[in-house]
């Protein structure tokens, strides 16, 4: 997702100039001519927000290619790894992505779904 290579993630330099426009242009022309995708960005989104909205916007500029995602798991079922989790240092599994279930819409206190 980055144009960068690192070695250690610095969200307050590295993340503001990840995704702009030309980087996201790369990325999606590069994957359209790509046989597979395969998404492998570990857990980092999951606490991370800003990180997490990036993943979101590469995601909605992927969707129409869904076809040819994937990600890597493991023998036990689960998914969603980076390349170099121990897990699964000696067997990748790939199977296709599953986007993620939209986030629920929180409804104002007091006020009844539907109304």
């Amino acid at each position: 997702m980055l144009s960068k290579a690192t070695t250690k993630l610095q969200p307050k330099h590295d993340l503001d100039a990840a995704m702009d426009s030309v980087n996201l242009d790369y990325i999606t022309k590069s994957a359209e001519k790509a046989d597979n995708i395969v998404i492998a960005w570990g857990k980092l989104g999951e606490n991370n927000k800003k990180v997490r909205d990036l993943q979101d916007d590469l995601l909605r500029h992927l969707r129409p290619l869904k076809a040819k995602l994937y990600e890597i798991g493991d023998e036990h079922g689960n998914s969603g790894f980076h390349p170099l989790a121990p897990q699964i240092r000696f067997t990748w599994i790939l199977k296709k992505y599953e986007f993620p279930a939209p986030a629920p819409v929180p409804v104002p206190a007091g006020k009844a779904v539907g109304t």
